[in-house]
């Protein structure tokens, strides 16, 4: 691929009369900026590898909001591998990134056809089946440190800028005991010792089978980033059960089944990350058609959708009458529960490059991180802000609140923050990046980790008081209940681990890849897994009660209500499963 702008013959610079650079600075090679008469073929191979990169993850591998930014970004090698971006990913495509994208032509491929041969290679992974993502994760280091802040009680607070000693400590090597002022309990799980329970159904099994595959690969997936990174659930909803001509439908009877499908309602073409909410009645749902669905919680009928700017990301929630959701089009949207009306939208940041995740609301407040480094404090009645302070990194989930306290993850950090100003109370160094959102009790902060690790904080110090690492990134957020925490992990193993210490109690193999966070009910844990089941685990011991096969693989995650779980999978189904 020739872009047309590497060398113009005849030409000694890219710049015209009146200094204007011919081409698109962001994606043009940092040599180009210096003398024109030094590219070729490579400087191609920059620009490819700055499309590719884009493509895969939604954003520019160095960004800036003007030539001079960049070109800084550039020098300054400002750049995060696209697996950390998108860990969905896996790390197949960061080497061939880190090639083409290197600062000086003589590290890069010497010309598109060689870039060419290597991605070729990389087809077999792109291949794979879903949930076959590569990965040469093979350890995790624990690191962690802790500092306490404090800002002005106004409408911004900063707190990106952190002391020298913030960054300072070093990692936690352990096992070793915890005590007043050392480095937390890192507990090594054995990965061999707990096998599979085995399968115990409550009840006889469900007589739905499990249906050929027909949503996205792991190739439409990857190249479905290319327009707009998270994926969610979209489309008009159907449903399985008999129907009259003028859309009504009579409800489905229960079973008393466990496990037993109640209904099933299409939602587009594809939920990946999208968890459904529930309130009013209503089960609502995020779309990849930039709508958000209202579907009815005991037919399964649609009985509203409401169109926001772009793709909706990822989960919509239910508070005071309203639904509250985060969209890709920079907004933050308030709907009428019953209806989907708009009550209010706003933008919080800069549009084009500040982008809001899942909020959460609580006494008034609508929180949630976005792109731009940024908290938001939002009047949950009007939309107008209330508050803001700057983090370090981006947020990836939403927030989790307690005691007038606002606690979530960003890239390397957990931050406190003071529910009615954003005055930080602490900030917490973690090994990786947070994707997880938090949950809080009893006085502790639990969250997952990409460095394969679940964390527990002192919730009113930050300090690391355990650490436990699992087999394989952690994205799941856990849930804290009875003393113990649940947790999924990308081993393909559910966990449960003791809420003071951190000691694995149990765990359970599923099989494939546990994105997806448990929710916990009546002593039952339920949790799905990418080999496309939703599972019914026993909070104490792990045994599987029963499973359900959802059609799919599935990476949202289950909402529970009084007697069935909801859940989404990847070919767009909306399912209710009796509990």
């Amino acid at each position: 691929m020739d872009f047309g702008i590497a060398h113009l013959r005849g030409c000694s610079n890219l710049l015209t009369g009146t200094g204007n650079i011919i081409g698109t600075v962001a994606y043009l090679a940092p040599e180009q900026a210096r003398d024109s008469r030094l590219v070729d073929a490579r400087s191609d191979v920059y620009s490819v590898g700055c499309m590719l990169y884009h493509l895969l993850t939604d954003r520019l591998p160095f960004p800036g909001d003007n030539p001079w930014q960049i070109l800084a970004s550039q020098l300054e090698r400002r750049y995060v591998p696209a697996s950390e971006v998108r860990p969905m990913l896996g790390t197949v495509f960061d080497d061939v990134l880190k090639r083409a994208l290197a600062l000086e032509p003589d590290h890069r491929y010497s010309s598109a056809a060689e870039m060419c041969v290597e991605l070729l290679a990389l087809k077999p992974s792109l291949s794979a089946e879903p949930g076959q993502f590569a990965s040469d994760r093979t350890s995790a280091t624990a690191s962690a440190s802790v500092t306490m802040l404090s800002g002005p009680d106004d409408t911004e607070t900063q707190v990106a800028n952190l002391p020298s000693e913030f960054h300072s400590r070093a990692p936690a090597s352990g096992p070793v005991g915890l005590q007043t002022g050392s480095s937390p309990e890192v507990r090594h799980p054995s990965f061999d010792s707990l096998g599979p329970p085995p399968l115990t159904p409550a009840s006889p099994p469900t007589d739905q089978p499990l249906v050929g595959r027909t949503g996205p690969s792991r190739r439409e997936v990857l190249a479905g980033l290319g327009a707009g990174a998270v994926l969610v659930a979209g489309g008009a909803a159907i449903w399985l059960f008999t129907s009259s001509s003028d859309g009504k439908s009579s409800s489905p009877t229960l079973s008393g089944r466990p496990g037993a499908v109640l209904w099933t309602a299409s939602a587009g073409t594809v939920i990946i990350f999208s968890a459904p909410t529930l309130g009013a009645g209503l089960v609502y749902i995020g779309g990849y058609d930039n709508n958000v669905y209202a579907l009815d919680a005991a037919t399964g009928v649609e009985r509203w959708t409401a169109a926001t700017g772009d793709r909706v990301r990822p989960s919509p929630v239910f508070a005071d009458g309203l639904v509250y959701v985060a969209s890709w089009d920079g907004n933050v949207y308030a709907l009428e529960a019953k209806t989907g009306e708009e009550r209010w939208k706003t933008a919080p940041g800069n549009p084009g490059d500040t982008f809001p995740v899942s909020p959460v609301v609580s006494d008034g407040t609508v929180y949630f991180g976005a792109t731009d480094w940024y908290v938001y404090g939002l009047d949950s009645a009007t939309g107008a802000m209330r508050w803001k302070t700057r983090t370090n990194g981006a947020a990836a989930a939403a927030p989790a609140v307690a005691d007038n306290v606002v606690y979530l993850g960003t890239e390397g950090y957990v931050y406190a923050l003071d529910a009615h100003t954003g005055t930080a109370h602490w900030a917490s160094q973690v090994g990786g990046q947070v994707w997880s959102s938090p949950a809080v009790g009893d006085g502790r902060v639990y969250l997952g980790n990409e460095d394969f690790a679940v964390y527990a904080l002192d919730a009113g110090s930050g300090e690391v008081r355990w650490r436990t690492l699992t087999g394989g990134e952690v994205y799941s957020s856990p849930a804290a209940a009875g003393g113990l925490v649940y947790v999924g992990s990308y081993d393909k193993n559910v966990y449960a681990l003791d809420a003071g210490s951190g000691e694995v109690r149990w765990k359970t193999l599923t099989g494939g890849q546990v994105h997806s966070s448990p929710a916990v009910a009546d002593g039952v844990v339920y949790v799905a897994s990418w080999d496309g089941y939703l599972y019914a685990l026993g909070a104490q011991d792990g045994a599987v009660r029963w499973k359900t096969p959802m059609g799919g693989q599935v990476w949202s995650s289950p909402t529970v209500s009084d007697n069935l779980v909801y859940l989404g999978n990847d070919n767009g189904k909306v399912y209710a499963v009796e509990r």
